[in-house]
């Protein structure tokens, strides 16, 4: 055998051990020792005294390995499974102001970080009251504090990430979404005609007012004239003063007519004025409501009707 031969062969037992002893030394550190399962034992009965069922399942876990004493590992796998009929769990759903669900979302527990993403499934909690803090993409966060109960499986909880937006308020469109541009308000073409009928109505109540006023004082100047010269005692002095309230009544009862008149055509027209106007599109296929009166004479009055 040469000497390059031997180095050779030598070189490679060297490799060959070592990666030989590697293996034993991990072989070791995943297999604890019997020390190692009987702290690991006592540890987990003190974490579940203490409320601790997380950490305490993580070392019965421990003392449960095949490594450890058949005494030991038996009695830590039966705590295992009580264990895990009394783990608490919760089931976070979390939503946006406009009810989506939202998953990116980053969750700590009494300021440790619990889950970097909610996916549906549940998470196991220790019992007892713990704060959470939920944080969502570009800073939104949200808090809140619940006490769970030992033994409470698939809790849900609902927590609603963002500011609620003020009611009747319309949800902001999803990005890229093309808002609608908002319809102009239909324009009322009978405004100014209904205007003007307002005018000229109000025109015709004054008339009519002023109507009445006069033919008040027509009737008072009517009344003074009789009873100041009677047929019996007339004399020049009563005649003439009978004669001055007769004139006032008659002038009175001339402004009062024609008072009456043109309020009353006044009121007529601004009523015409009114009811021809067009209106407004009262429905979306645009159609518009029209009046067509017509107007009559009813004794000393006038009528006045519309057909729709």
């Amino acid at each position: 055998m040469t000497r390059a031969s031997v180095l050779t062969s030598s070189t490679f037992a060297f490799t060959l051990a070592a990666a030989t002893l590697g293996l034993v030394s991990r072989a070791e550190a995943a297999s604890p020792s019997t020390a190692e399962c009987l702290a690991a034992a006592d540890s987990s009965i003190q974490l579940r005294d203490q409320h601790q069922l997380r950490a305490a399942r993580t070392q019965m876990l421990v003392c449960a390995s095949p490594s450890c004493p058949s005494a030991i590992q038996t009695e830590c796998l039966r705590r295992v499974d009580q264990i895990n009929a009394a783990l608490p769990t919760v089931v976070f759903e979390a939503k946006d102001p406009a009810g989506n669900d939202l998953s990116n979302i980053k969750v700590d527990m009494d300021g440790q970080p619990l889950v970097d993403r909610l996916d549906g499934s549940a998470v196991p909690l220790d019992p007892g009251e713990h704060h959470f803090h939920f944080t969502a993409p570009g800073g939104i966060v949200a808090d809140k504090t619940i006490v769970i109960h030992e033994s409470e499986k698939d809790r849900h909880e609902r927590i609603v990430i963002g500011t609620p937006l003020p009611p009747g308020t319309a949800q902001p469109a999803p990005a890229g979404a093309v808002s609608p541009t908002p319809a102009e308000p239909a324009e009322d073409p009978g405004a100014s005609r209904r205007t003007t009928a307002y005018v000229v109505g109000g025109v015709g109540v004054v008339g009519l007012a002023v109507g009445a006023i006069f033919g008040g004082l027509a009737l008072s100047s009517a009344s003074s004239s009789k009873s100041e010269c009677s047929t019996s005692d007339c004399g020049t002095s009563k005649f003439n003063q009978s004669q001055s309230d007769y004139n006032t009544a008659s002038t009175d009862g001339t402004v009062s007519t024609v008072a009456f008149i043109a309020g009353g055509a006044a009121l007529v027209a601004g009523g015409i004025l009114f009811l021809t106007a067009p209106k407004a599109s009262s429905s979306a296929t645009g159609s518009v409501w029209q009046f067509s009166p017509a107007v009559g004479s009813t004794g000393l009055g006038l009528t006045v009707k519309g057909a729709l």
